[in-house]
């Protein structure tokens, strides 16, 4: 006979929970040599990929009474990555706390508090390239506090708003509110409004990269771009308006519709300087280039999305997303690849899920998903791709499975480098596995 534990309300609840992980990865890439957009390439190389990485998570829930219940989450991270000849050293340790409480009928509060801190040593070199930071090892800290508010106005409207706080090392305090009406004129329709802000604050490469890249000019002779970071960079700001619809026409089906407009200030751009001739360490041109923040952009675009419960064992997920983006720069800005993230961004996503129990252990899952071409630099043909998975569990801790990817084609290429130069290629595969949960 099954017994269930019972606490009286009154009584706080715990549930705490360990996990980690340990990975160790070593690998090979074929991969574009380093060089500014505005240059030619000089070609390419063969390349040793090492990751090392442990981390570990704890989180410690804790129901006080009802509509009231905190939890606290502590992690740590160590990373350690060797590519391109360049080697990154990370630990990070993160702390967060929330708490939600309910203050009357009308009011649900959630607010929370957190710390990062990031230590890191950054160094390398790669066919001649070196890439150093300044300085190498850096100590960040990040602090953060948040509060919203879900005040409930009518049975069928409300209204939630807040703001996240944050203190960042490079560009001090930010401030990030919210707000979102919500309507339901029935019991299976709701429309809604949202307006925010964001930021992304600096890294360590906008503000301390010095990166020498270098290459052969045309007709022969050395040069070398010499890219440093923006040593006191300005925080890029998002302003974000979305307005979505959802509707229940009955129990099987689900329609989500919603778009949304964009705009993005102080965006990060690579700031041609002059080039000068260099008799050091040999005769060479150097090309200085600096990051800055000259960049603004504006995105618009939408989605819909349906849920169709076929029967009690199958499921169909499917969605639709168009995106479009459109980059300018200020009229001081001398960049000419500001258009590269709008165009490394597909504007046309479809895809297609089905999840089918066939018996009580054994699953069929299959995908069908199509994405359109990328532009520029990055240029890269669209794709379907149909993906499909059965598994068959024996028991409560075995399972058996035969996965195949990218059915519809050989291969075909789904990301370009960072040069425009290789693409990363999907290509057909067969797998089979065993797992075993314990």
């Amino acid at each position: 006979m099954a017994h269930t534990a019972r606490c009286h309300s009154h009584r706080p609840r715990d549930t705490l929970t360990v996990e980690g992980d340990i990975s160790s990865v070593v690998g090979g890439q074929t991969a574009g040599s380093p060089i500014s957009p505005n240059l030619l390439v000089t070609g390419v190389h063969d390349d040793l990929v090492v990751v090392d990485a442990q981390d570990v998570l704890s989180r410690w829930n804790r129901v006080l009474s009802a509509g009231s219940d905190f939890s606290l989450q502590i992690y740590f991270d160590r990373y350690n990555r060797l590519d391109s000849g360049f080697r990154e050293i990370r630990d990070t340790v993160d702390v967060d706390f929330h708490h939600h409480v309910k203050l009357g009928s009308r009011n649900d509060i959630v607010w929370g508090l957190g710390y990062r801190v990031t230590s890191d040593n950054l160094n390398g070199s790669a066919g001649g390239n070196q890439i150093t930071y300044t300085p190498p090892r850096s100590t960040d800290s990040l602090f953060s506090g948040f509060i919203q508010d879900e005040l409930r106005l009518t049975n069928s409207l409300s209204v939630t708003f807040g703001s996240k706080l944050e203190h960042n090392a490079y560009t001090g305090v930010e401030f990030e509110p919210s707000a979102q009406l919500a309507w339901q004129p029935t019991d299976r329709q709701e429309v809604w409004i949202s307006v925010a802000r964001a930021i992304r604050q600096p890294t360590r490469t906008d503000v301390g990269v010095d990166a020498n890249y270098a290459f052969q000019m045309p007709g022969g002779g050395a040069g070398t771009v010499v890219l440093t970071g923006d040593p006191h960079p300005t925080t890029a700001k998002l302003h974000d308006y979305e307005i979505g619809y959802r509707v229940q026409p009955n129990k099987k089906v689900s329609v989500d519709v919603s778009t949304f407009l964009s705009y993005y200030h102080n965006l990060l751009t690579v700031e041609p300087q002059s080039p000068f001739f260099s008799s050091t360490p040999v005769p060479q041109l150097v090309v200085p280039e600096a990051f800055g923040t000259l960049a603004n952009a504006r995105s618009f675009g939408g989605e819909i999305a349906s849920n169709w419960r076929v029967t009690s064992r199958w499921k169909i997920v499917s969605g639709y997303s168009l995106v479009r983006i459109k980059v300018g720069l200020d009229p001081s800005s001398e960049d000419v690849t500001a258009d590269a993230s709008a165009n490394a961004t597909p504007e046309h996503q479809f895809q297609v899920r089905s999840s089918l129990n066939l018996t009580r252990n054994t699953d069929l899952d299959s995908s069908l998903s199509y994405v359109s071409a990328l532009r520029g630099l990055a240029a890269t043909p669209g794709y379907e791709r149909f993906d499909t998975r059965l598994a068959q569990r024996l028991g409560n801790h075995v399972e058996i499975s035969l996965v195949g990817q990218n059915l519809l084609s050989g291969r075909h290429a789904e990301f370009a480098d960072s040069e425009g130069l290789l693409h990363t290629l999907e290509r057909r595969s067969v797998s089979g596995a065993i797992t075993w949960r314990f």
